[in-house]
């Protein structure tokens, strides 16, 4: 009876630890791109992420206070396998006292695309933006 019982709940521990990782074959949620740590010039960055699984993907930014009067651009492109398939502009004015924030609605449950190219950039000065991909 020990030795049945030790098989059953060696098995539940097993299961209990399986549980997660098949769970993590989802899109976890949130990813942040730029953490409000690495200043954006005029140079374009670029970050890219696979949202495989989420059927709403939201990009949230903060530009956070601008070096100088500009313009910050953020470009999302929607693609599979490198094939571009729809481009999405925000922008928005920044300044020393002056940020942009604001949300882009990436995908809404159809259609879907698995990747996202986010490119950042600011027309004079730098910028240090937080830039989240938040999707479930």
């Amino acid at each position: 009876m020990k030795i049945i019982l030790a098989i059953v709940l060696g098995l539940t521990l097993v299961a209990g630890a399986l549980a997660p990782v098949a769970a993590q074959s989802v899109w976890p949620g949130e990813v942040l791109l730029w953490r409000g740590d690495i200043a954006v010039t005029q140079t374009v960055q670029y970050r890219s992420l696979n949202v495989n699984g989420a059927n709403y993907v939201y990009l949230f930014y903060d530009t956070g206070n601008g070096s100088a009067s500009a313009t910050a651009n953020i470009t999302i492109t929607r693609q599979w396998r490198g094939v571009t398939f729809q481009t999405l502009t925000a922008s928005g004015s920044v300044g020393t006292s002056q940020r942009a924030t604001g949300v882009v609605t990436i995908a809404a449950a159809s259609p879907y695309y698995p990747d996202v190219l986010v490119q950042v950039s600011v027309t004079t000065g730098t910028i240090t933006p937080t830039v989240a991909v938040v999707g479930q």
